[in-house]
C-alpha cells in the first residue's frame, strides 16, 4: 500500500473495486440482446467468472527506514465464454447448447494417446 494512502483511503478504493465488480457481472454479461429473424427469437447465453483480490503494507517494528516497508496490492480477473442460447419459436422456448469444437478435438486427442499408452502397456 502507498505510505501516503491512509486507511480512509484504503476505504475507498475498496469500494470503487468492488462498484466495477457489480458492472462486471450483471445481466449482459450473461445474457446478450435478442436477435429476432422471422418468427425465431434468439437469446444468446453465456458463462462468467471471476474474481478479485485486496492488498494492505507493514513495517516491522524493527525496520530502519521507508526502504524496509513492505506491501502487497490488488487484482481482478473475469472470464467467460458463450454456451448457447434459448431459441424461442411459437411459444414454445428451448435452450442449445453451444459446441465448443476445439475442447472436443483435445478431449478426442487426450483419448486417443491414453488408449495408444494403454495398449502398449499389454
Amino acid at each position: 500500500m502507498d505510505q501516503d494512502m491512509d486507511h480512509g483511503d484504503a476505504q475507498k478504493l475498496l469500494r470503487e473495486y468492488l462498484r466495477m465488480g457489480e458492472h462486471a457481472f450483471d445481466r449482459n454479461r450473461i445474457f446478450g440482446d435478442p436477435v429476432t429473424h422471422g418468427d425465431v427469437v434468439l437469446v444468446p447465453v453465456g458463462w462468467v467468472a471471476g474474481g478479485g483480490g485486496g492488498g494492505e503494507g507493514h513495517a516491522p517494528e524493527a525496520a530502519p527506514g521507508p526502504e524496509e516497508v513492505e506491501g502487497s496490492g490488488h487484482g481482478w480477473g473475469m472470464v467467460g465464454q458463450a454456451i448457447g442460447a434459448y431459441v424461442i419459436r411459437d411459444g414454445q422456448v428451448r435452450f442449445v447448447p453451444a459446441i465448443d469444437v476445439t475442447k472436443l478435438a483435445a478431449i478426442g486427442m487426450v483419448g486417443v494417446v491414453l488408449l495408444t499408452l494403454l495398449r502398449r502397456r499389454r
